[in-house]
């Protein structure tokens, strides 16, 4: 890095970044793609296999006052938040390739820097005559 010119040096980093940016959107794009195609196998993963059970409750109560109360619950928490964050996590991680993209092309290609003035016509005109008087005015040239 040290024999190149600052201005390549600043252009290889700027196509770096922007490969991997487009390396992190057709990632993404691509397993998007893959469950569009075939959201079975996707969700099957993420899914239990057997068949859901809800809670289940006994009671069971005798003559001698002892009361006895079990509540089991076989299903699992959060089978479809997997499937929410798995769908979220495709979202931010476009969003952040479609930024380092943006960043790697703005690296390569930055936009010119404009400075707005706004002037009323007025003020453009005054302006240019004051300016008219400090101009350098040259001599007439030699007579033949």
């Amino acid at each position: 890095m040290a024999f190149l010119k600052r201005e390549h040096a600043e252009l290889l980093i700027g196509i770096g970044v922007l490969a991997l940016g487009l390396g992190l959107l057709l990632f993404t794009f691509s397993h998007a793609l893959a469950i569009a195609t075939a959201p079975g196998d996707f969700f099957r993963g993420q899914f239990p296999q057997q068949t859901p059970q809800g809670p289940s409750a006994s009671f069971t109560w005798d003559t001698n006052g002892s009361n006895t109360t079990t509540v089991q619950d076989p299903s699992r928490q959060g089978d479809v938040a997997i499937t929410f964050l798995t769908f979220g996590m495709y979202v931010v991680l476009s969003m952040v390739g479609g930024a380092v993209t943006r960043a790697g092309w703005n690296m390569i290609k930055p936009k010119p820097e404009t400075i707005r003035v706004r002037l009323k016509p007025r003020q453009l005109t005054q302006t240019m005559e004051e300016d008219a008087p400090s101009m350098v005015m040259l001599p007439p040239p030699p007579a033949r």
